[in-house]
Order: C-alpha cells, then sequence, then structure tokens
C-alpha cells in the first residue's frame, strides 16, 4: 500500500487484568509495508489499568510518521485516559524510529489510582530500534 492514511483508535474501553499487554500496536510483522503513509493512533476515555505487562505498547521499528495522540495533541484526542498500575517496568512503552514527544502527546489523563495528572518518571518510556535492519535478518 502506498500514499494512504491509517487510523486506529480506541475510545471507551475498560481493558484491565490482562496476562500481558493492554492494548498492542504493532507494524514491525514481516510483509507489513505501508510506503509514504501518513499513520495515526488516537486514544481517549479508555481506563488501561492492571495488566501484567505494558498497558500500551506501540512498535513502529521502521516507521518515524506515526502520530500518537493520548490526549491534547493534533488528532483532537481529549485525553482523559487513566494510565496505572500496569507492569512495574512503564505503563505505555513507545518503541519506533524517531518517536519522541514530537509525534506523541499525552496530556489531560490520569496516571494513578490517586488521580495524579501528570505521569511520574518512568511510567512513558520512549525506546528507539537497533540501527540494524528490521525485521531480524533470517540466518542459516
Amino acid at each position: 500500500l502506498s500514499n494512504v492514511e491509517v487510523y486506529t483508535s480506541f475510545n471507551g474501553n475498560v481493558i484491565s487484568g490482562n496476562a500481558n499487554k493492554g492494548i498492542l500496536v504493532d507494524n514491525s510483522f514481516f510483509g507489513n509495508k505501508l510506503e509514504n503513509a501518513f499513520e495515526h493512533l488516537v486514544l481517549e476515555k479508555n481506563r488501561i489499568v492492571q495488566n501484567a505487562s505494558y498497558g500500551l505498547e506501540v512498535d513502529y521499528p521502521n516507521n518515524s510518521s506515526l502520530i500518537t495522540d493520548l490526549g491534547g495533541g493534533p488528532l483532537g484526542s481529549a485525553g482523559e485516559n487513566r494510565f496505572y498500575s500496569n507492569n512495574s517496568e512503564c505503563d505505555i512503552l513507545l518503541y519506533g524510529k524517531g518517536m519522541d514527544t514530537s509525534n506523541v502527546t499525552y496530556e489531560n489523563n490520569i496516571w494513578s489510582a490517586t488521580g495524579a495528572t501528570s505521569p511520574s518518571e518512568g511510567q512513558i518510556k520512549f525506546l528507539a530500534p537497533p540501527k540494524y535492519p528490521y525485521p531480524f535478518p533470517i540466518l542459516p
């Protein structure tokens, strides 16, 4: 596919108690190629709590065009999500080339059971992929 816009939206869900991730948005599968795509992820008014792994994991290792609006961003998300008590490492993992605060917004959310309105240090983790090509080469 080329020159397309892909929207993924989660609105008003309760995602809790999963044995793994609450939400996984993954564009790293073999053969999934979106060329010149404008990809958008919008979450608002969700309760993503008490999952065994990350509450939200976004994997876009080869794509820096993804816009992730968890609240207060250019895609119009109101926020009002609840992210807390997922795994002990962090509630949100954003994995991808070029993923940083320039293309991820997360305003107007609740970040603890006591109602904190700002994430604590380490609650959101940005992780860049390794410099070698992904998907990983298959060795004989």
